[in-house]
């Protein structure tokens, strides 16, 4: 399978060089200036271009992974059977099963975006194929129907896709209804509570809404603000949960009774845990984080079998 998506690109040009009327048979070198030319008008590649060997190896895998028919003769490359066509493969069965897999799984969270789409989707490819069974599931996620707030999931992915700005009424836990002009930029789940990060435009900084406490959602007509707040991918590399505050990150330590170890060894309170004491009646550990109301539930959850030794100011 393509290990990326210029290599997948490639696949497809190589396959209209192999299908184009009047031109199926081309020299590896033909092959490469035209690849080359087709990836830099597309804006993926600069104009270096590429080598042969990286059509060589493109030519394997499409012979490999799509028992695509292509033949050198006398230093061209083509198809041997004119018929065949790259965007015209049936699926395989065991193509066919990673999706119906894959379905499986999305299908237990109703209010995920494009399953419906999906869905029709592989019902189409099964009136071809008679292979899916769409009921099937070997696997089961954590997940709870009642849980509220999920009726909000597809406008809100909708929104982030397209950079559309929103006029939300939002009811904390405690406090008066609170009527906010916001900027959706990333939707994030946590303990089976869904919550959308974002732009509180009113007070100009990153802001965490729960879904299960917003009443009524509904677009705005002000122009969309790019996120210039923070880089999702390393947002929550210092937390537990959701809650990012203006705490530095410190070391958090605490004793373990050994009927919780085993535990801890086997799903760490957050990556940067580390065991600093081992002795026959308890273990001592330390994790690295900004320290806010989730990473203190996850430890005070343990009760009376966990101690921690770290003072907070």
């Amino acid at each position: 399978m393509p290990s990326n998506k210029n290599a997948s690109i490639r696949y497809k040009i190589l396959n209209e060089c192999f299908t184009t009327p009047g031109k199926q048979r081309w020299t590896k070198m033909e092959l490469v200036e035209r690849v080359s030319e087709k990836l830099f008008e597309g804006g993926v590649i600069q104009k270096a271009g590429i080598s042969e060997r990286t059509i060589a190896k493109d030519i394997h895998d499409l012979k490999q992974h799509w028992e695509a028919p292509i033949k050198c003769t006398n230093g061209r490359y083509g198809y041997t059977d004119p018929s065949f066509n790259l965007e015209k493969t049936p699926l395989k069965p065991e193509e066919i099963k990673v999706l119906q897999e894959a379905f499986a799984l999305l299908r237990q969270f109703p209010n995920l975006p494009h399953l419906d789409a999906l869905e029709a989707l592989l019902l189409k490819i099964n009136r071809d194929t008679r292979q899916f069974d769409l009921t099937a599931q070997t696997i089961q996620f954590e997940n709870n129907p009642e849980v509220q707030g999920l009726n909000w999931l597809r406008q809100l992915y909708t929104a982030i896709s397209k950079r559309e700005v929103l006029n939300v009424e939002y009811q904390p836990f405690q406090g008066p209804l609170e009527k906010i002009t916001f900027h959706p930029y990333l939707l994030k789940e946590w303990r089976n509570r869904w919550y959308v990060v974002g732009r509180h435009q009113e007070k100009n900084r990153a802001w965490n809404l729960a879904l299960d406490r917003i009443k009524v959602l509904h677009p705005s007509i002000r122009p969309f603000l790019p996120n210039d707040l923070f880089d999702p991918l390393t947002r929550y590399r210092d937390v537990i949960g959701v809650t990012v505050n203006d705490r530095p990150v410190q070391e958090i330590v605490f004793r373990c009774q050994k009927n919780i170890c085993g535990y801890l060894h086997t799903k760490p309170l957050h990556p940067s845990q580390r065991q600093l004491e081992n002795t026959p009646a308890y273990e001592v550990f330390s994790i690295q984080v900004i320290l806010n109301q989730e990473a203190l539930g996850e430890l005070y959850r343990f009760g009376p079998d966990l101690e921690i030794l770290t003072h907070f100011e």
